[in-house]
């Protein structure tokens, strides 16, 4: 689309292969789906949408067995080889208010399931789930750049190889800081299988985290962790760290709301379950343990708070 508008009520785009994407490639316009499917698209760089400018939305209909976006409906099981297994947004605004993005794969790059390199990303309902960065970071999304915010929504069981089993946010340098605000969203089960930040991680980047669930994210390294000390001049070449979300340099992390706020119950293989910070100019703010509401907490709480836990005893 080079301008114009598209909205799709019923019916199937299937089994198409592009260069870019493999169904939906937008310059300029205005895509709207609110039902039908587009299944088993593939695109040589990206999966299933590309859009360097317009608007996409979602509000019904699936998307599935893609490589390559989604407002409503599922974009379900797609695959890339490079970066943005269901959507990848260079430019432009994509806006997702219920559906699912579900069981995409990034077989060579990041954000399985949303890239984001520009442009403006609303979600205010819907899942991203199930998506795979097979060998690089962001499973349900990676942000290099760009105005996001997460409202209301799950973000659950996804995968990244290397960091951020959930969301990746990633700036260039120390000087191009990309941002996202999270509003009152669920993140569990999101895993960094070979690296760190299970559910988020952040690097040259600032995050905002307003109430929600943070719960049941793993940070994983199953070889022998080959290290002596628990200095932070070693974390930098350690995996495994950070279950629920890692922090790194140039970074700032900043909870809020409280009273409907809950982490917990996040694991990392080697060290700092919930929350790890490392390098120059990170900042984080930790939330008040007896403020938090502990969403869904089934242990005892008294007692409960953030406790050092360095790094765990090397395996054999």
């Amino acid at each position: 689309m080079a301008g114009g508008e598209f909205t799709m009520t019923a019916g199937n785009i299937k089994d198409f292969k592009g260069s870019k994407s493999g169904a939906v490639f937008m310059q300029d316009g205005t895509f709207s789906m609110t039902n039908g499917l587009i299944d088993n698209c593939s695109g040589i760089e990206n999966g299933a949408i590309y859009m360097s400018g317009g608007t996409f939305g979602i509000s019904g209909g699936a998307i599935s067995n893609c490589a390559g976006a989604q407002n409503g409906g599922t974009i379900k099981g797609n695959s890339a080889t490079s970066d943005g297994g269901a959507i990848y947004l260079t430019d432009g605004a994509f806006n997702m208010t219920a559906g699912k993005v579900e069981a995409n794969i990034s077989q060579g790059g990041n954000g399985a399931g949303i890239y984001i390199n520009n442009g403006t990303v609303s979600l205010t309902g819907g899942e991203v789930t199930g998506n795979d960065a097979m060998t690089g970071k962001g499973g349900g999304f990676y942000v290099a750049g760009g105005n996001v915010t997460l409202s209301k929504g799950t973000i659950s069981s996804n995968k990244a190889k290397t960091a951020g089993g959930g969301i990746c946010l990633e700036g260039t340098s120390s000087t191009s800081i990309v941002s996202m605000n999270v509003n009152g969203c669920t993140l569990t089960e999101n895993e960094a299988t070979e690296g760190n930040g299970g559910g988020i991680f952040l690097s040259n980047s600032e995050m905002t985290y307003n109430g929600g669930l943070l719960t049941l994210n793993k940070a994983s390294y199953n070889q022998i962790a080959d290290f002596t000390t628990g200095y932070q001049a070693d974390a930098g070449s350690v995996k495994g760290i950070g279950g629920g979300i890692y922090i790194s340099g140039n970074s700032k992390l900043t909870f809020g709301d409280f009273s409907s706020l809950g982490v917990y119950a996040n694991t990392a293989d080697v060290s700092a379950d919930d929350l790890f910070a490392n390098g120059n100019n990170t900042s984080l703010l930790l939330p008040n343990i007896e403020e938090m509401s502990l969403l869904g907490y089934a242990g005892n709480a008294d007692g409960l708070g953030w406790y050092e836990d360095y790094f765990k005893p090397k395996r054999i």
